[in-house]
């Protein structure tokens, strides 16, 4: 578990190594990069409030922050 006080390189460590994992799955199961993108490009707006919504209570400040550096190197053209 990533705690709140998790150090930058320990975030970013972690960052690069989950956002390999998503970029394998999204090769190897090619329908989850479509739904992701799908979801991204005007999916309904209330499921994506019930999903952030669901991260922000259940992931600490550090967790949060990783997820946010997953979604940079997975997707850097929308992030920059």
């Amino acid at each position: 578990m990533l705690t709140e006080d998790a150090s930058e390189e320990a975030r970013q460590n972690l960052a690069e190594r989950f956002a390999l994992e998503v970029q394998r799955q999204h090769r190897e199961h090619p329908r989850l990069h479509e739904l992701a993108e799908r979801a991204r490009s005007g999916g309904d707006p209330r499921i994506w409030a019930v999903v952030v919504q669901g991260i922000a209570e259940l992931h600490n400040s550090a967790q949060r922050d990783v997820l946010q550096r997953v979604n940079a190197i997975v997707y850097p053209a929308q992030t920059s």
